[in-house]
């Protein structure tokens, strides 16, 4: 995975993760099908691919209970790869709490590939994997676009 699309995670992520916008009240299927993300607009778009695997497009939406996360890129892998996607989400927009990632103060720091992550709250460090975050992805195979919950 290239430090370009964990960066631009990141920074999209953070950035984006608490604007009006972005909230809408979808409530999403991740059943490996796109269809139900046609009616949620682009958090971002690239114009073209830098070379390596890129993200091309990111969008962001959420229900009562769950935050989902779609993103395309321009060459397809694995989510399960150990050298995969990490996220790292700003749930208080916030850059002196969490962990500090390109100008975000990440609460949440979970790689996608190792199936674990780190919840950095209240002055502490807890290990966490998908069970704890209730995180659910598709598609578990090989793809360039990818949903999460």
């Amino acid at each position: 995975m290239t430090h370009f699309l964990r960066t631009s995670l990141s920074f999209f992520i953070g950035t984006i993760i608490f604007s009006q916008t972005v909230f809408s009240q979808n409530r999403m299927l991740l059943d490996e099908s796109q269809n139900d993300w046609e009616n949620v607009n682009a958090a971002w778009t690239a114009e073209s691919s830098s070379g390596g695997i890129s993200l091309q497009s990111f969008k962001v939406t959420n229900d009562d209970q769950f935050l989902f996360i779609y993103f395309k890129s321009d060459n397809m892998y694995s989510l399960q790869n150990t050298d995969g996607v990490t996220l790292y989400l700003d749930s208080d927009n916030s850059t002196s709490t969490g962990f500090n990632k390109d100008n975000i103060g990440a609460e949440i720091v979970f790689n996608l590939g190792q199936r674990k992550g780190i919840a950095y709250l209240n002055n502490s460090q807890q290990n966490i994997a998908f069970s704890d975050l209730f995180m659910v992805t598709t598609p578990t195979v090989d793809s360039d676009w990818f949903e999460l919950q």
